[in-house]
């Protein structure tokens, strides 16, 4: 059986057995109940998620609550013990272990207010001449907000170092140790680099700052990327880092100590991931190679309502010691216990991540698989599919690369320009409309249309459970429509010209 029939025959059965009556575990036979609010030609769940329809109830009746007696969810502290027991219920969504306690996990607004605490909290951390290292892929409002609290303010001094594993090789990785060495030999550069600054410009990195001999390293790092979307083998990239800052650099080159600060996993896209577990990740590695920080989206993979982030800290120590960006009445209590106030706002997506959790814990597809193994083997047959009606087989990712985001390469041919830039509002005329809008406009096909450089034009496909095969062929012929329509008046206007 093809792909394509195989999509058509699990809708059919679906639909039959949500006529017979479906049962209460939400699955395929329960879309038109769970997403009745989703359009069709949905593909960019990785930009903004969906929630299903029982969570959306939820949320509403924490709203109704809180609209008729606010005084008594907070006097009584209704709001604060629910918000803990929503916090705790993240726990075996991220890991199988039982030795990560209640207060290493809190709930914050979104990965940007998470980026926002983490960056504060380094501000503190850092004197002049620290690095904080990204990736080249780091999220944009991330790096940012890291260059603001960290780097700007000479008192402060931190310098935002990137490490590349995209951009200055002209082409997407195709293998997970491709990534690590990519990775590997940026470090070891950038290393290199700040020892013999260090050496050069009188023991410091910028002439007009104190000299100093000492220079802390602080790392935030990408789980899954998000434009280029890749499943980054984070945790071998770790135990790179623990190899470089073991090698001695020669006497005569570095002077410079160097010590590693701290490490942050941004795992936003994290519960798009099959087998997630942030304890077992990681158990490989020395303690102090073991990431600080992990944080990662609710709203999109986990089915909670916008906006919800889970934080993971390594210990409990460290959740107590960090204070939310946003000070409120509970400042000095501990992050974990701040997230339970910052200030008057709508805490209701907060509330329903127990709703979200249980949705994403039962969900199952007609062959027993959860919603990331489910949407892993569905984007995979997606990205076979499209790249070999695009042309561009041999440009598809490791699947090992891939969970329910997928780069798949846009036909050769077809002409992007600069209206599609990852992650940016399409910048159209009145005389050109970009890729992504005519899809979206003329084919009813929402997907992340991005330009990338000498590595090539790419569509980041998402595929959710919602999603079908039907959205899949719309988005391939949707893309050959506008490759023709531009091919037909190319030559149009060579034969008049």
């Amino acid at each position: 059986m093809t792909a394509a029939a195989g999509y058509r025959q699990q809708g059919h059965n679906a639909e039959e057995q949500e006529g017979e009556g479906a049962e209460e575990v939400p699955g395929l036979h329960s879309l038109r109940r769970d997403f009745e609010h989703k359009p069709a030609g949905r593909l960019n769940h990785g930009s903004f998620g969906a929630t299903p329809v029982s969570v959306l109830q939820r949320q509403r009746h924490y709203q109704q609550r809180w609209a008729e007696r606010p005084d008594e969810m907070f006097f009584r502290g209704e709001l604060f013990a629910d918000l803990r027991l929503a916090s705790a219920s993240c726990i075996p969504l991220i890991t199988s272990s039982d030795k990560v306690l209640p207060q290493q996990v809190a709930l914050i607004e979104n990965a940007c207010a998470a980026t926002a605490m983490i960056a504060h909290r380094w501000s503190k951390l850092i004197s002049p001449g620290d690095v904080v290292f990204v990736l080249d892929c780091v999220y944009g409002a991330c790096r940012m907000c890291l260059q603001e609290h960290c780097c700007n303010d000479p008192r402060i001094g931190g310098q935002l170092c990137t490490l590349s594993i995209f951009e200055e090789h002209g082409s997407f990785p195709k293998s997970p140790a491709v990534i690590v060495e990519r990775f590997r030999c940026s470090l070891q550069k950038q290393i290199r680099r700040i020892g013999q600054a260090v050496k050069d410009d009188g023991h410091t990195l910028d002439k007009h700052r104190p000299a100093r001999s000492h220079c802390k390293l602080f790392f935030f790092l990408d789980y899954v990327s998000s434009q280029p979307a890749f499943v980054l083998p984070v945790a071998e990239m770790l135990r790179g880092i623990g190899v470089v800052l073991s090698t001695n650099l020669p006497a005569e080159q570095s002077e410079a100590q160097l010590s590693l600060g701290e490490i942050c996993i941004d795992a936003a896209h994290a519960f798009a991931v099959e087998g997630l577990d942030v304890v077992q990740q990681f158990e490989g590695l020395p303690c102090e190679l073991r990431p600080h920080w992990w944080f990662a989206n609710l709203h999109k993979w986990a089915f909670a309502p916008p906006t919800a982030t889970v934080v993971y800290a390594k210990t409990p120590e460290l959740m107590s010691e960090t204070s939310h960006p946003m000070i409120s009445w509970f400042y000095g209590k501990g992050l974990r216990e701040e997230c339970l106030w910052a200030g008057t706002r709508d805490y209701s997506s907060l509330l329903c991540v127990p709703a979200a959790a249980r949705f994403l814990q039962t969900w199952r597809s007609p062959d027993g698989l959860g919603p990331p193994a489910f949407s892993k083997a569905r984007i995979l047959e997606a990205g076979k599919y499209l790249s070999a009606l695009w042309g561009t087989s041999d440009n598809l990712p490791d699947p090992e690369l891939v969970c329910a985001l997928m780069m798949v390469e846009l036909p050769r041919e077809l002409d992007v320009g600069a209206q599609d830039l990852p992650g940016l509002p399409t910048a159209d005329t009145k005389e050109r409309r970009s890729v992504r809008t005519i899809l979206r406009d003329d084919f009813n096909v929402e997907a992340a249309v991005g330009s990338f450089g000498p590595s090539g034009n790419f569509i980041r496909l998402s595929y959710a459970v919602y999603n079908t095969w039907d959205d899949i062929l719309s988005l391939g012929h949707g893309v050959m429509q506008i490759l023709q329509a531009q091919q037909s008046l190319n030559a149009k206007q060579e034969a008049e010209g």
